[in-house]
């Protein structure tokens, strides 16, 4: 049985939130462990998905949700091992659970909507999907279509290497003459803003 109407509305911008702030901490927490950076961008990637998508006013698949959630219970368990990743795992672990709620609710929606549906596999294909990036994203991560995690994960290496984060607040980005043109001419732009520029910049 799905939640009432305004239960699920409430759900739905909960799920935007976290997923967002899940987002901004996984992508902070992979620039400081390398080692997790893989997993951790990937969860980026799959809460970000979910994030702009109902911002932008279209409900992603329960599958996707359920997509984040998994993630993003992974991601939790590998962090709540370390002592400086304990809020991304806390953020995680709270994605996971609101996600798992919504992802229940709407999984019956999906399959009466159209039993024949592919967006599960549209929506994994979406962060698989190699894109090719245009001449100003191109100068920092190549001209070779790639993933949009793999993406973040050069322009990341490319501002650490640079020193471009603000060294007071680690969630705000530094445009060099480089990053300019990829930020829309912004000098300073947060973490979450950064994902929405580098979409902007992808063919």
């Amino acid at each position: 049985m799905n939640a009432p109407e305004p239960l699920r509305e409430q759900t739905v911008k909960a799920c935007m939130d976290v997923c967002a702030h899940s987002a901004r901490l996984c992508t902070a927490a992979a620039d400081a462990r390398d080692a997790l950076a893989p997993l951790l961008l990937r969860t980026a990637a799959h809460c970000e998905s979910v994030s702009s998508q109902i911002a932008a006013g279209r409900m992603p698949t329960a599958a996707a949700i359920a997509q984040a959630g998994e993630h993003c219970s992974r991601a939790a368990e590998v962090s709540e091992e370390l002592d400086d990743l304990a809020e991304c795992a806390a953020a995680c672990r709270g994605c996971a659970q609101i996600c798992l709620t919504l992802s229940q609710a709407g999984s019956s929606a999906d399959r009466a909507q159209n039993d024949d549906d592919d967006r599960p596999a549209a929506a994994q294909g979406a962060l698989t999907q190699r894109l090719r990036p245009d001449a100003a994203l191109a100068e920092i991560v190549g001209s070779e279509p790639l993933t949009r995690a793999d993406v973040t994960r050069r322009v990341w290496a490319y501002i650490k290497a640079n020193e471009l984060q603000d060294r007071h607040d680690r969630r705000r980005i530094h445009a060099d003459e480089r990053l300019l043109p990829v930020f829309d001419g912004k000098q300073r732009i947060s973490m979450f803003e950064m994902s929405r520029c580098l979409n902007r910049h992808l063919n």
